[in-house]
Protein backbone atom coordinates (compact mmCIF):
# COMPACT_ATOMS: atom_id res chain seq x y z
CA UNK A 1 0.00 0.00 0.00
CA UNK A 2 2.94 2.51 0.73
CA UNK A 3 4.10 2.09 -2.56
CA UNK A 4 0.97 2.54 -4.31
CA UNK A 5 0.18 5.76 -2.29
CA UNK A 6 3.74 7.02 -2.77
CA UNK A 7 3.36 6.07 -7.39
CA UNK A 8 0.16 8.10 -6.92
CA UNK A 9 1.58 10.65 -5.62
CA UNK A 10 4.04 10.59 -8.32
CA UNK A 11 1.30 11.87 -10.29
CA UNK A 12 1.38 14.93 -8.54
CA UNK A 13 0.20 16.24 -5.26
CA UNK A 14 -3.31 15.41 -3.68
CA UNK A 15 -5.98 15.51 -0.26
CA UNK A 16 -6.26 12.36 1.15
CA UNK A 17 -9.52 11.72 -0.05
CA UNK A 18 -8.19 12.31 -3.87
CA UNK A 19 -5.57 9.51 -2.80
CA UNK A 20 -8.61 7.74 -1.58
CA UNK A 21 -10.42 8.31 -5.21
CA UNK A 22 -7.27 7.12 -7.21
CA UNK A 23 -7.45 3.88 -5.45
CA UNK A 24 -10.61 3.28 -5.62
CA UNK A 25 -10.21 4.41 -9.66
CA UNK A 26 -7.20 1.75 -9.83
CA UNK A 27 -8.31 -0.96 -7.68
CA UNK A 28 -12.17 -1.12 -7.15
CA UNK A 29 -11.53 -0.31 -3.78
CA UNK A 30 -11.88 2.07 -1.18
CA UNK A 31 -9.51 2.10 1.67
CA UNK A 32 -10.96 3.42 5.21
CA UNK A 33 -10.09 6.94 5.65
CA UNK A 34 -8.69 5.60 9.16
CA UNK A 35 -6.32 3.63 7.69
CA UNK A 36 -5.70 5.65 5.01
CA UNK A 37 -4.63 8.78 7.53
CA UNK A 38 -2.91 6.35 9.29
CA UNK A 39 -0.76 5.44 6.60
CA UNK A 40 -0.45 9.03 5.45
CA UNK A 41 0.94 9.93 9.02
CA UNK A 42 3.14 6.95 8.80
CA UNK A 43 4.83 8.13 5.36
CA UNK A 44 5.11 11.77 6.70
CA UNK A 45 6.99 9.99 10.04
CA UNK A 46 9.45 8.65 7.17
CA UNK A 47 9.95 11.53 5.28
CA UNK A 48 8.24 9.84 2.04
CA UNK A 49 5.60 12.50 1.77
CA UNK A 50 5.43 16.07 2.27
CA UNK A 51 2.24 17.50 4.19
CA UNK A 52 0.96 21.49 3.04
CA UNK A 53 -1.86 22.82 4.95
CA UNK A 54 -4.11 24.63 3.00
CA UNK A 55 -7.64 26.32 3.17
CA UNK A 56 -9.77 26.16 0.34
CA UNK A 57 -13.50 27.69 0.28
CA UNK A 58 -13.05 28.39 4.12
CA UNK A 59 -11.95 24.86 5.00
CA UNK A 60 -8.56 23.88 5.90
CA UNK A 61 -7.21 20.09 4.10
CA UNK A 62 -3.52 18.64 3.84
CA UNK A 63 -2.29 18.67 0.34
CA UNK A 64 0.16 15.08 0.39
CA UNK A 65 3.10 15.44 -2.29
CA UNK A 66 5.80 13.19 -2.67
CA UNK A 67 9.23 14.12 -1.28
CA UNK A 68 12.80 13.38 -3.19
CA UNK A 69 13.33 10.66 -0.21
CA UNK A 70 9.88 9.27 -1.03
CA UNK A 71 11.04 9.20 -4.93
CA UNK A 72 14.48 8.05 -4.26
CA UNK A 73 12.84 5.02 -2.24
CA UNK A 74 10.41 4.30 -5.44
CA UNK A 75 13.53 4.26 -7.31
CA UNK A 76 16.33 2.39 -5.53
CA UNK A 77 13.28 -0.40 -4.69
CA UNK A 78 12.47 -1.19 -8.17
CA UNK A 79 11.57 -4.40 -7.78
CA UNK A 80 8.57 -2.99 -5.63
CA UNK A 81 7.78 -0.20 -8.30
CA UNK A 82 7.71 -2.89 -11.03
CA UNK A 83 5.69 -5.04 -8.85
CA UNK A 84 3.07 -2.15 -7.80
CA UNK A 85 3.05 -0.86 -11.39
CA UNK A 86 2.01 -5.03 -12.44
CA UNK A 87 -1.05 -4.91 -9.71
CA UNK A 88 -1.78 -1.64 -10.61
CA UNK A 89 -2.44 -2.78 -14.39
CA UNK A 90 -4.16 -6.13 -12.90
CA UNK A 91 -6.64 -3.86 -10.68
CA UNK A 92 -7.48 -2.47 -13.58
CA UNK A 93 -8.24 -5.17 -15.73
CA UNK A 94 -9.84 -6.75 -12.77
CA UNK A 95 -12.06 -3.97 -12.76
CA UNK A 96 -12.62 -3.78 -16.50
CA UNK A 97 -14.00 -7.27 -15.80
CA UNK A 98 -16.39 -7.07 -12.97
CA UNK A 99 -13.73 -8.63 -10.50
CA UNK A 100 -14.28 -6.02 -7.72
CA UNK A 101 -18.26 -6.77 -7.77
CA UNK A 102 -17.45 -10.76 -7.23
CA UNK A 103 -15.54 -9.25 -4.09
CA UNK A 104 -18.71 -7.73 -3.20
CA UNK A 105 -20.95 -10.80 -3.97
CA UNK A 106 -18.41 -12.51 -1.44
CA UNK A 107 -19.40 -10.42 1.20
CA UNK A 108 -22.72 -10.48 1.14
CA UNK A 109 -22.20 -14.23 0.92
CA UNK A 110 -20.06 -14.87 3.98
CA UNK A 111 -22.26 -12.45 6.14
CA UNK A 112 -25.49 -14.20 5.08
CA UNK A 113 -24.01 -18.18 5.81
CA UNK A 114 -25.77 -18.60 9.03
CA UNK A 115 -28.91 -17.71 7.96
CA UNK A 116 -28.86 -19.73 4.51
CA UNK A 117 -31.23 -22.78 4.35
CA UNK A 118 -29.77 -26.35 3.62
CA UNK A 119 -31.84 -26.00 0.02
CA UNK A 120 -29.81 -22.55 -0.24
CA UNK A 121 -26.49 -24.01 0.80
CA UNK A 122 -26.97 -26.90 -1.92
CA UNK A 123 -27.81 -24.21 -4.31
CA UNK A 124 -25.02 -21.94 -3.52
CA UNK A 125 -22.02 -24.96 -3.19
CA UNK A 126 -23.56 -25.70 -6.87
CA UNK A 127 -23.24 -22.35 -8.10
CA UNK A 128 -19.90 -22.13 -6.93
CA UNK A 129 -19.06 -25.23 -8.64
CA UNK A 130 -19.91 -23.89 -11.94
CA UNK A 131 -18.54 -20.60 -11.22
CA UNK A 132 -15.03 -22.19 -10.76
CA UNK A 133 -14.91 -24.60 -13.76
CA UNK A 134 -16.22 -21.98 -16.26
CA UNK A 135 -13.11 -19.66 -15.17
CA UNK A 136 -10.63 -22.40 -14.88
CA UNK A 137 -11.81 -23.05 -18.61
CA UNK A 138 -11.60 -19.54 -19.40
CA UNK A 139 -7.77 -19.15 -17.82
CA UNK A 140 -6.94 -22.45 -18.46
CA UNK A 141 -5.83 -23.88 -15.07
Amino acid sequence: MRAFVLRILTEGPMHGYGIMRKLKEITGFTPSPGHMYLLLRRLEREGLIEVEAVSSSGRRMKIYRISDKGREFLKSRGDLLELTEACVRRFKRAKEVGLHKLYMVLQDVFASLDSLSDEDLHYLKEAVKDFARRVKDIVGG
